[in-house]
């Protein structure tokens, strides 16, 4: 299993919301196979829920990094 295939585990154990978006992004058979229009049917996650969560984690993760140092 590469990486991103274990870190994607990772946060879906962690995280319903994200492993039931995620498999709704992954299943999304309706589009005509173009990404460009396709994107524009997607499920709309909450960005800003989403860019919320990232940041929170990045300060998490340079406070640890800061602290080990």
């Amino acid at each position: 299993m590469n990486n991103l295939n274990r870190k994607l585990n990772e946060l879906r154990q962690q995280n319903p919301k994200f492993a039931k978006l995620l498999d709704e992004l992954l299943s999304y058979k309706d589009g005509q196979g173009d990404y460009a229009v396709d994107r524009y049917n997607l499920p709309d996650p909450e960005i800003d829920t989403i860019l919320k969560k990232i940041q929170k984690e990045r300060k998490i993760k340079e406070k640890n990094l800061n602290v080990s140092d």
